[in-house]
C-alpha cells in the first residue's frame, strides 16, 4: 500500500504535499504545524531562534494577558521539538536583540513572552510592507 501512495505522490507534482501530510499527521494525531519563517534564521543565525520566534508569533495575541504569551518549557518542547537549552539560547538571542521580553509571573513561576513589534518590524526592515498589506 505504501508504494502506490508513493508512486501517486511522484507523479502529480504539482500538488501541495506539504499541506496533505500536515493534514494527515493532524487528523492521525493532532500534529500541528508550524510556519517557519527562514528570514528569523539569516538574521539570527539560529535555525532554533527562528523556530522558537514563528511558534510566538503563532500565539500572539492569544493571551490572556495583552499582550503577554504564556508558554511552559515543555508546551514549546511538544509544539516545536526544542529542549530546555535551546529555548533557552534561542530567548536569549531575541531579548539580546531588543524583540522579545521574558517575565516570570505566578506561584509557582511561570515563563512569559512579550514580542516587541515595533523593534521586529524594524530588525525585519517590513515596517512600510506591513502598513500596506494592513490597509488592504
Amino acid at each position: 500500500m505504501q508504494q502506490i501512495h508513493i508512486t501517486i505522490l511522484n507523479q502529480n507534482m504539482s500538488f501541495n504535499y506539504n499541506s496533505v501530510i500536515a493534514n494527515c499527521l493532524r487528523k492521525k494525531d493532532n500534529s500541528r504545524s508550524i510556519l517557519y519563517i527562514k528570514r528569523f534564521q539569516e538574521m539570527t543565525n539560529s535555525i532554533n531562534a527562528a523556530l522558537f520566534m514563528s511558534q510566538l508569533l503563532f500565539w500572539w495575541g492569544k493571551g490572556a494577558k495583552k499582550g503577554w504569551i504564556y508558554k511552559t518549557i515543555n508546551e514549546i518542547r511538544e509544539e516545536t521539538g526544542l529542549t530546555k537549552d535551546q529555548q533557552r539560547t534561542a530567548i536569549r538571542i531575541w531579548v539580546e536583540a531588543d524583540i522579545l521580553e521574558t517575565k516570570l509571573w505566578g506561584v509557582p513561576p511561570k515563563r512569559h513572552f512579550r514580542i516587541n513589534v515595533d523593534s521586529l518590524l524594524e530588525f525585519l526592515d517590513i515596517r512600510d510592507s506591513l502598513d500596506e498589506e494592513l490597509q488592504k
